[in-house]
């Protein structure tokens, strides 16, 4: 009957002092331009523009980075995102994990360590602009682990 109190006061502890919940959503704006950096096809025909931006994240923990807006002339916003490391070699990318043709990451990331994330497209000459936030993934343990406190403390009022 002990534990459940010390899986409440577990849960809300970690509820409380998990920085990576409360931490603030940064927010990025960009445009891809033809004097923008590039990729391009093996025979140099076609153009990729794409943007790379540098970011630290506060707390250890997941965050989502995604690509919450775009004006691209391609006709369908579709975008493509990556996240580097702090060498600027590829972790890992993404075509249309967000809403209709949107990027969206989902990464284990480590505080206080540079990142850089890359917005690009698809489409050749593609141009327009973007937004970019990386916000916290609250951690689901800590609510867990208080809401199974919580109904354990009710079920021992019931009782007594």
């Amino acid at each position: 009957m002990k534990t459940i109190p010390v899986l409440f006061l577990l849960g809300f502890s970690l509820f409380l002092f998990s920085g990576n919940a409360l931490a603030a959503t940064q927010t990025f704006e960009g445009e891809l331009e033809t004097t923008d950096p590039y990729w391009t096809t093996q025979h140099g025909a076609l153009l990729y523009y794409y943007d790379t931006e540098v970011f630290q994240v506060a707390e250890d923990g997941w965050y989502r980075i995604e690509i919450v807006e775009a004006g691209l002339d391609d006709g369908f916003n579709n975008t493509y995102l990556t996240l580097l490391d702090k060498n600027q070699a590829f972790v890992t990318g993404d075509d249309n994990s967000g809403d209709d043709f949107l990027s969206m990451i989902e990464f284990q990331l480590t505080k206080d360590m540079d990142y850089y994330f890359t917005v690009g497209t698809l489409f050749p000459e593609t141009t327009g602009d973007w937004e970019v936030t990386i916000s916290s993934i609250p951690i689901p343990t800590a609510g867990l682990l208080m809401g199974s406190g919580l109904i354990g403390l009710a079920g021992l009022r019931r009782r007594t």
